[in-house]
């Protein structure tokens, strides 16, 4: 890693996942109705445990940006 580059730190790493999985939400990427990745998925994806991928996408049930649909998975609103 070079001088001065910083990491972030794997608690807080949820809090990326959220921003970005937000930011194609509100671009216009994920539109509504569309189902989300598995956790098992998107945890391979960035590299995560499951259980910090569930925070990312709770942070998002909050906001009303997606909902868990029971059997189905997470689809955006």
């Amino acid at each position: 890693m070079a001088t001065g580059q910083a990491r972030t730190p794997r608690s807080s790493s949820y809090l990326l996942v959220a921003t970005r999985l937000r930011a194609s939400i509100t671009e216009g990427t994920l539109r509504p109705g569309t189902k989300l990745p598995s956790e098992a998925e998107l945890a391979r994806h960035y590299g995560l445990s499951r259980s910090m991928i569930r925070r990312a996408l709770t942070i998002l049930a909050e906001e009303q940006l997606i909902d868990p649909v029971p059997q189905r998975g997470w689809f955006v609103n």
